[in-house]
């Protein structure tokens, strides 16, 4: 292992400076933001605390550094040589959350180090510091917090030293790339759209509270005066009014012609929830490009990346609502155009791939569309024009089909989701009749399930008795475990159901033949995505975004059609661990992102 230290920063941590709502590198500019403190684990296990300014940075000169939240600490090192101090950089600066969202571990430090090191970590000095002045502190306080500081470097570098080994070259590099796309190259904001956009939000909003009768004297989302509405309309209220909940959206669907206040609170929520978008977006542009962050290893079991809890690009708006499109407001630098390609269907593709349906996968790689090869194998459709110009319908039905049933969904959930993916309303009996149906013509996907269940129910026991942690080991050679797992009955007709854990020490989850093989799925996924990513570095095509199965390169204008081209090849080849699996991408030049 290279010689390593860990390095942490603590700053002001006032609650009127949120950095989740502020993003990081535009908190660190803040004039009031103080970087009080540095500490530091050595190679030795030594350590040091106190003021960046008399640090022993010398003693850092040619190692690797490692912090447990590298993007934070990696935006403190960069505002301090903004302000003028001279710092080394470390031949390379490693995430040690990071490293432990691999391994399955708590992301926190206080997480990994009770269920790792066996160490309980106390955060009261931490936040005893909110809103408190170091500098004024008493030696006895100011000593406290040292030694706070000093303790949670160790612990980084405790965590490194036991457990790195584990975490390969490749996904080191990703921990790393996902820092320096967002944080420090970033990617380009329309300024003026996203101005124009808040003016025409806060009209609609405006326009929409007129209409709903107790907004003068209540909030408008006051769950007890919409509920006091509803009765009086004849209506049932929604079961929640939460800001994030889908079940709102798909009550007001249903009501909003009903009565009108109802089409109103919809509406005022979706142009507040876009305002807040915009307003992150603008308080994130830094020197001329949006700062954002991605979570590496965001979803602990597959892998995939999670957004930014104070602005998540991987879940913008794919409509524009009342002519505000949030994703146009992203936009290549002067003299640039975004390259952008999506793996379609990739997780449907992979499912009938590691099911080894070579009757469906032959049909894909005759260049069948993948809803419309399901319609015509399963489900009777013989018109030999495309289904989406014939029944479109019919190829929603075929997508719920897949994409929910293939996972193991039972008939309560199949109704919810075809009311969400297709708008329309099947009885409970029509959804079991369809379940029974997809599970008895889709033999391989059914096979898959119960050789899960079967690796799950005999998996061995240590030398006590316990069970050991289940393990699935993905086709790229990643595995997947299950922790402390025990048996938990059934549910919607599944054969047999366990509960376990995902993530060492966080809450148990229901796992069962379809629940594991849509973690199967899924991961898979997210490893050639990741596959990806780095063979478009390597061609020299600069990645600047990346949203769920889509890459987004950035590259000069006389060089896009060359660059879609090129990103086009690479989309459209299976890595050499998934031999057989058909590819289909569709890859754009982009003016703006989503146009």
């Amino acid at each position: 292992m290279p010689m390593f230290a860990s390095v942490d920063f603590e700053t002001s941590y006032e609650k009127g400076r949120d950095i989740r709502a502020l993003g990081t590198v535009p908190y660190l500019r803040h004039r009031d933001t103080d970087i009080y403190l540095v500490s530091m684990a050595f190679p030795d296990g030594s350590t040091w605390a106190g003021d960046p300014a008399s640090a022993p940075w010398g003693r850092l000169e040619g190692l690797e550094w490692v912090s447990h939240n590298r993007s934070f600490d990696l935006a403190v090192w960069m505002e301090l040589t903004r302000r003028g101090m001279v710092l080394p950089f470390p031949t390379r600066w490693h995430c040690s959350a990071d490293l432990m969202a691999y391994i399955q571990a708590p992301r926190s430090l206080a997480g990994a180090c009770a269920e790792l090191l066996g160490t309980a970590v106390s955060k009261v000095t931490r936040d005893e510091m909110r809103g408190a002045d170091y500098r004024a502190l008493p030696p006895s306080k100011k000593r406290e917090v040292q030694e706070y500081a000093r303790s949670d470097a160790l612990l980084c570098w405790m965590l490194w030293r036991n457990h790195s080994d584990a975490w390969p070259e490749r996904e080191r590099w990703l921990s790393e790339h996902t820092t320096r796309m967002g944080l420090i190259d970033g990617i380009g904001l329309d300024w003026a759209a996203v101005l124009e956009g808040k003016d025409k939000l806060a009209t609609v909003a405006w326009d929409a509270e007129r209409m709903i009768p107790w907004a003068a004297d209540h909030p408008v989302t006051s769950p007890k005066q919409l509920a006091l509405a509803c009765r009086a309309a004849g209506i049932p209220p929604p079961i929640t009014t939460d800001a994030k909940s889908e079940e709102f959206d798909e009550w007001a669907d249903v009501y909003a012609d009903r009565a009108p206040f109802v089409a109103a609170v919809q509406k005022w929520r979706r142009a507040n929830r876009l305002l807040k978008v915009l307003a992150s977006m603008e308080g994130r542009l830094v020197d001329g490009r949006l700062r954002y962050q991605l979570k590496y290893f965001g979803a602990s079991h597959t892998g995939r990346w999670a957004g930014d809890a104070g602005l998540n690009l991987q879940n913008l708006p794919r409509k524009p609502f009342e002519g505000v499109d949030a994703r146009a407001c992203l936009v290549p630098k002067a003299g640039h155009k975004f390259v952008s390609s999506d793996l379609s269907q990739i997780e449907a593709r992979v499912a009938l791939w590691i099911a080894g349906d070579e009757v469906m996968l032959d049909r894909l790689r005759a260049g069948e569309e993948l809803y419309e090869a399901h319609a015509r194998s399963t489900m009777g459709y013989k018109d030999p024009r495309p289904l989406a110009e014939v029944d479109n319908d019919m190829r929603q039905l075929a997508k719920c089909r897949v994409l929910g049933l293939g996972f193991g969904l039972g008939a309560p959930k199949f109704v919810r989701i075809v009311k969400a993916w297709t708008g329309k309303d099947i009885s409970l009996e029509e959804a079991r009749m369809v379940v029974r149906d997809f599970r008895g013509k889709n033999a391989p996907i059914v096979k898959t399930w119960k050789y899960l269940e079967r690796m799950i129910l005999n998996y061995d026991r240590d030398e006590r008795g316990r069970r050991a942690p289940a393990m699935t080991v993905l086709p790229s050679g990643r595995a997947i475990q299950y922790f402390n797992l025990v048996e938990s009955g059934s549910e919607e007709g599944d054969r047999s159901s366990w509960s376990g854990r995902v993530v060492r020490g966080e809450p148990r989850r229901r796992l069962y033949g379809g629940s594991l093989f849509e973690n199967l799925v899924q991961a898979t996924a997210r490893e050639i995505l990741a596959v990806k990513i780095r063979e478009t570095e390597d061609a020299g095509i600069p990645v600047v975004l990346h949203v769920h199965d889509e890459i987004v390169g950035e590259v000069p204008d006389a060089d896009a059609e060359e660059a879609k081209n090129v990103l086009n090849r690479l989309m459209s080849e299976a890595p050499e661990w998934a031999e057989g699996l058909p590819m289909r991408t569709d890859t754009k030049i982009l003016r703006r992102y989503g146009k």
